[in-house]
């Protein structure tokens, strides 16, 4: 039986979808202005985790997380930029995705974006105007929030008498404050500013409220009433018990019978915020980091409590994850006797099966997850004791069993992706073969390009470039690259180095079109080509925000240059890049280490499984096969997704 902490009754409760063999589940997403850091991914492994346990409890799971892309903060990021939000909140949804899967979490059923369903928020604000739980007022719509009489109570811990007091004040100094019939009315609809994006409704050219956008979006893809609402603690009020008000008073149902909050990340015991400039971004965690070991770390709390991210934890969990891998190794590596079960392990054996239900209790309670890995750290400890201090052997029975319930953490925890193919790579694989391996998978994708261009199927052939983008330029070259000061001043001299490159390799015929397109570009960063000097940058955070700028500029130039059928230019913009980054990341002799090199491989791989799967859908077949074939000589077989 499991057991969760509903928000709603304060109180731990049994489990009980309303369908008793499928849960359905809606997550507050990102609103994406800014690249995901801490916070998102503690909140992002909290409901990974819950999906996860769920579904190897039998559950078949329909779960919703949003993007929210449009909102003031959206808006305001892109005027600053002088991009399109549409361009802006593009960029970091692709960002949010990369990070989910680099940490391991599935992805969901649907993702929509508010801006895909804006016609649904529109027929709920006229229903809601209609059973009068909503007015309009100078354009805007705003919900009336005293025609929702339980609204002070939910997701409060507030008994009746004190509700009743709270309503007998509010009734004696019930006053109109500008549009709104009283303060705590919140916005359905808002009429545009001069400038603003905007849709057309019956009130006015303007855009949904905040709140509005996930229920719609909860209604419309999982229907009137669902099992499990998510999100962070700071999401209670006003979101949550906005969404529950106009979503309850729209249908005259719950909208959802449990309402799940995940707790916050502390930086040295401080709430990390952006205002204290104490935040850190996942994609500079990841850089020092294996990315398992960040997951690891951040469920290694409960998911309703808060963790302390600081050098001592963060070192700590590093040391118990990396245990964890040594006692696996250790036993992949072992050769067992030829012996199903033998007497000298059945011990051990019986260890195995106490870890697994003791994991199972656990994550029954609550998903508590502190003492699920308690279980797995103590059996491992037991078997390193039994093996490496008592020189016990292990037979197949027993190494079978093992990795069974490796398997299942890995079901349940996600902290073991890949984990035999990764094994299989470390035993057969010396730190010079990963480096062998690394050329043949680059081999194999720069010749599927070729042959994607060459049967002018360009959006495959781009999308295996720009996922490399998005691991090589905004991984190394990002915000958080370059670990030093000087670092970061030399990747500006060489990005703006290049834009004369790019000059003396343009076509007199191309000349004009191009440096106009480039000086265009430039303008919108307030500088001029001549301007562009180490000196516009001086401290540290402004050189690594110059050179996120200049990287969209690059990308800015290339796809005007796209719409303007100027390939070959386009192409030669990829091609010197390729020359600062691909070369140097891709290397042999500059991947880093062996466990740099074990990412990367993890990468490409997942890169070529992505796109044979896209070429198999489309029934692209002969791309498809040559990919299969070259991973086959390199003694490796993909699965189809």
């Amino acid at each position: 039986m499991i057991r969760v902490y509903n928000s709603l009754t304060y109180q731990e409760e049994e489990f009980k979808p309303i369908n008793p063999d499928k849960v359905l589940m809606y997550v507050c997403g990102p609103t994406v202005y800014d690249s995901p850091h801490l916070g998102h991914a503690k909140s992002a492994l909290a409901f990974d985790i819950i999906r996860r346990y769920l579904e190897f409890s039998g559950y078949e799971l329909k779960i919703v997380k949003n993007y929210t892309d449009i909102d003031d903060k959206i808006i305001k990021r892109a005027n600053e930029r002088n991009m399109d939000y549409k361009e802006l909140s593009e960029i970091y949804i692709k960002e949010y995705r990369e990070i989910m899967r680099t940490l391991n979490v599935k992805p969901e059923t649907e993702n929509p974006r508010a801006t895909e369903v804006i016609d649904y928020m529109i027929k709920i604000i006229k229903g809601l105007i209609e059973k009068d739980h909503a007015y309009e007022s100078n354009g805007s719509v705003y919900f009336e929030v005293k025609t929702f009489p339980k609204y002070k109570a939910v997701l409060q811990n507030i008994s009746e008498d004190e509700l009743e007091e709270e309503e007998e004040e509010e009734e004696e100094s019930e006053i109109i404050i500008g549009d709104k019939k009283d303060a705590k009315d919140f916005a359905l609809w808002k009429k545009s500013k001069e400038g603003e994006p905007s849709w057309e409704s019956p009130w006015s050219d303007g855009r949904p409220g905040w709140h509005i956008e996930c229920s719609a979006m909860a209604l419309k893809y999982l229907g009137e009433t669902i099992d499990i609402h998510g999100g962070g603690q700071d999401l209670k009020f006003p979101h949550h018990r906005n969404e529950i008000a106009q979503s309850e008073s729209y249908t005259g149902k719950s909208f959802a019978n449990y309402f799940i909050h995940n707790g916050f990340v502390n930086i040295d015991d401080e709430k990390m915020s952006k205002s204290l400039g104490n935040f850190f971004l996942v994609s500079d965690v990841v850089k020092k980091l294996d990315p398992m070991v960040v997951r690891f770390f951040l469920i290694s709390s409960h998911y309703r409590s808060s963790v302390n991210y600081n050098l001592d934890t963060i070192t700590q969990a590093k040391k118990n994850y990396e245990k964890l891998m040594n006692t696996i190794r250790k036993i992949y590596q072992t050769k067992p006797l030829n012996d199903p079960i033998g007497e000298y392990d059945k011990d051990m054996i019986k260890w195995v099966e106490e870890a697994r239900l003791g994991v199972l209790d656990a994550m029954n309670d609550d998903f508590n997850t502190p003492e699920a890995i308690a279980e797995i750290m103590s059996l491992f400890r037991d078997i390193n004791r039994a093996i490496l201090e008592e020189e016990k052997p292990i037979s197949e029975g027993f190494k079978d069993k093992f990795f069974d319930f490796i398997d299942d953490i890995e079901k349940i925890l996600g902290i073991f992706p890949k984990i035999e193919k990764a094994l299989d790579l470390e035993v057969a694989g010396s730190f010079d073969k990963r480096g062998e391996l690394i050329e043949n998978l680059v081999g194999i994708l720069k010749e599927t390009r070729s042959k994607l261009r060459e049967s002018k199927i360009f959006d495959l052939s781009d999308d295996i470039r720009s996922r490399i983008n998005n691991y090589f330029i905004r991984k190394e070259l990002g915000l958080g690259m370059g670990g030093s000061f000087d670092d970061r001043g030399q990747i500006i001299l060489n990005l703006i180095k290049n834009f004369d490159e790019i000059k003396d390799n343009l076509e007199e015929s191309s000349k004009a079109d191009v440096i106009e397109i480039i000086n265009e570009e430039l303008a919108k960063l307030g500088i001029k080509e001549a301007e562009l000097n180490l000196d516009a940058a001086g401290s540290f955070d402004k050189r690594g925000e110059l050179i996120n700028q200049l990287i969209d500029v690059y990308l800015q130039i290339r796809k005007k240059l796209r719409e303007k059928d100027l390939y070959k230019i386009s192409d030669y913009i990829c091609e010197s890049l390729s020359e600062f980054w691909i070369e140097k990341e891709l290397d042999v002799e500059t991947a880093g280490s062996f466990d740099k090199r074990g990412q990367l491989i993890d990468e490409l791989l997942e890169i070529i499984t992505d796109v044979r799967t896209e070429l198999r859908k489309r029934k692209i077949y002969d791309v498809s096969d040559f990919i299969r074939e070259e991973l086959r000589k390199l003694g490796i077989d993909i699965e189809d997704k």
